[in-house]
């Protein structure tokens, strides 16, 4: 999927649309900032904290998706660009 500039997006889907856990997630985070990029969207269970990105946690393939296309809220937070 499209995404704004400077997001890793690290999700796997559900078929019920919610976002669950993916493997080796400190592994990927390590990547996606060697890569260069700021911020990374995460499972909300698998939601750490990182020193190098920006760790947006989502539940939702819906909140993933508005976010990473336009911005918005989550977990009554402005995410913007």
């Amino acid at each position: 999927m499209p995404n704004r500039e400077g997001f890793a997006i690290e999700l796997e889907e559900g078929l019920g649309g919610q976002v669950r856990p993916v493997s080796q997630m400190e592994l990927r985070l390590k990547e996606a900032a060697k890569l260069g990029f700021k911020r990374a969207m995460v499972p909300a269970s698998q939601a750490i904290s990182s020193s190098e990105l920006e760790i947006i946690p989502v539940a939702r393939v819906m909140d993933a998706i508005a976010i990473g296309l336009v911005g918005g809220k989550v977990n009554g937070r402005d995410i913007e660009t």
